[in-house]
């Protein structure tokens, strides 16, 4: 008996006790038949090689003790724990312990209540990988279709719909570059479709970007103007997309003209470009937004502003409210009847280079009522004015018609062609250069009847000898019509060589 209480002396004073399940097991309860047979075996393996005895002790002392997770609510765990504890050692209650844990993480069920099967990882795995997977295709969304595309995923996709996405999402659209200003439109459209389902992040969104203009205007420093004109067109596009109020704008508008000054000229500027026609358009901020723009004009005229900040305001207030401008030709153009406009179309839009639409077109013009003396002389007028009216590529078809109508028309076609070459003499005649474009057109189309046999060569070598002579008279070099240093006859007696010199 001295020998073992020696060793558990030897043994005890680095021996970590195992735990106790309950307040039952003390240290002063008797020791069970088991454990008396234990202590009995040890005692003789120590007696006869006490050395190996004392290389298990200090084994023992090296082991680290288990550590269990404790739970907040009594489980069936600690219940088995304690009724093993209460029959049997300490041994048999850790043994029960982390048999109930194996059970439990057999079910699917970890430590905390957490799942740990390998099914419900993949469920809530795939859908952050796909969250993630859309916030870096955010950048590459330069149109309308990839921004509803993934305002479509978001909204439809199982799991991604949730509070913490909701504001990731925001705070990723908030944190875009302050160089990528073409991204602001189109996020704002993303915050605007997403509504319906997901109105947290119009609201999150609107109350971080107002954050941030509010610091900018405490602040009042002269740094960081890309950041400030990026908030102010952020703004701006919320706006005109019903998520932000217009009147958070208008008030946003009021606070930049009471600091008038550096950067808040700017930051107005941009505002107003953005969104300054939508507030004056609104009924409900038409008013306030005139009485804005009547202070800033006013403050533009008393203060002492730079250059660039005074045209910077000009562009603004005509971006808001432009001018009304009065189009006197508009006014005086008189609206077709039905038939003659029907007769524009086919020349300026059916018409094409394609030989069918040439037929086509011929056909119909050939149902027209050519008795009428106001429709023959619509058409043929029509049909000199052409050359300039259709495209460029298309004065070879147009030609290629009035060969067609030759046959049926000759008498409107032979008046087409006097009205053409007035038009050539009428052009060397006043040289103005806002008719060279015409010039061209009209000699092309001259051109284009010689190659439909329209027209005979020797007409075709008399323009071209008024276009080399005409204004040199008995040998004079030096003319009003044709200055020496003026080339544009050159180019007209070009074109008509490039379209039947061949």
């Amino acid at each position: 008996e001295d020998d073992v209480t020696k060793d558990e002396k030897e043994v005890g004073d680095g021996e970590q006790v195992p735990i106790e399940a309950t307040d039952d097991v003390t240290e002063d309860s008797p020791t069970t038949a088991d454990d008396a047979c234990f202590e009995t075996s040890d005692d003789k393996v120590g007696q006869e090689n006490p050395g190996s005895q004392q290389q298990a002790s200090t084994q023992e002392l090296e082991k680290p003790t288990p550590v269990v997770p404790e739970r907040s609510n009594e489980t069936k765990v600690g219940k088995k724990s304690v009724a093993a504890a209460s029959s049997g050692s300490a041994s048999d209650a850790l043994e029960a312990l982390e048999m109930e844990l194996e059970d439990d993480l057999d079910d699917g069920e970890g430590a905390y209540g957490e799942s740990t099967g390998e099914g419900h990882t993949e469920k809530v795995g795939l859908p952050q990988i796909q969250f993630e997977n859309l916030l870096a295709r955010l950048p590459d969304c330069g149109n309308r279709q990839f921004i509803d595309e993934i305002a479509k995923e978001y909204a439809t996709s199982p799991g991604l719909n949730t509070a913490h996405n909701r504001g990731k999402l925001a705070r990723t659209l908030y944190l875009v570059s302050r160089s990528r200003l073409d991204l602001l439109p189109f996020y704002s459209r993303l915050v605007a479709t997403i509504h319906p389902c997901a109105p947290e992040v119009a609201s999150e969104l609107a109350y971080m970007v107002l954050r941030e203009f509010k610091s900018h205007m405490k602040k009042r420093d002269q740094i960081k103007l890309e950041s400030k004109v990026k908030i102010a067109t952020f703004i701006g596009e919320l706006t005109k997309f019903g998520v932000m109020s217009p009147h958070k704008t208008l008030w946003c508008i009021k606070i930049l003209l009471r600091n008038f000054i550096h950067h808040q000229v700017d930051m107005l500027c941009v505002l107003l470009e953005n969104v300054g026609r939508y507030l004056y358009r609104t009924a409900s901020t038409h008013r306030l937004t005139a009485v804005l723009l009547e202070q800033m004009m006013k403050k533009r005229l008393t203060l002492n502003l730079d250059s660039r900040h005074m045209a910077m305001l000009d562009n603004a207030n005509y971006a808001t409210n432009p001018p009304i401008r009065k189009d006197n030709r508009g006014s005086s153009r008189e609206q077709l009847p039905p038939m003659k406009a029907y007769v524009v179309h086919l020349i300026t839009k059916e018409l094409t280079s394609k030989k069918s639409t040439i037929e086509k077109v011929l056909v119909q013009l050939r149902k027209l009522d050519w008795a009428d003396e106001d429709m023959w002389s619509f058409i043929v007028d029509l049909l000199r004015k052409g050359a300039y009216i259709v495209k460029y590529s298309h004065v070879s078809a147009l030609a290629s018609l009035l060969a067609g109508l030759f046959a049926y028309h000759d008498d409107a076609v032979i008046a087409v062609v006097d009205d053409l070459l007035e038009e050539i003499r009428t052009g060397m005649e006043f040289p103005h250069p806002k008719f060279n474009q015409r010039r061209i057109s009209a000699v092309k189309y001259l051109g284009e009847m010689y190659n439909y046999r329209i027209v005979e060569s020797s007409l075709i070598f008399h323009v071209l000898y008024s276009i080399i002579t005409y204004g040199h008279f008995s040998g004079n070099l030096s003319s009003t019509l044709d200055h020496p240093l003026h080339l544009f006859r050159i180019r007209l007696a070009c074109t008509l060589l490039d379209t039947c010199g061949q």
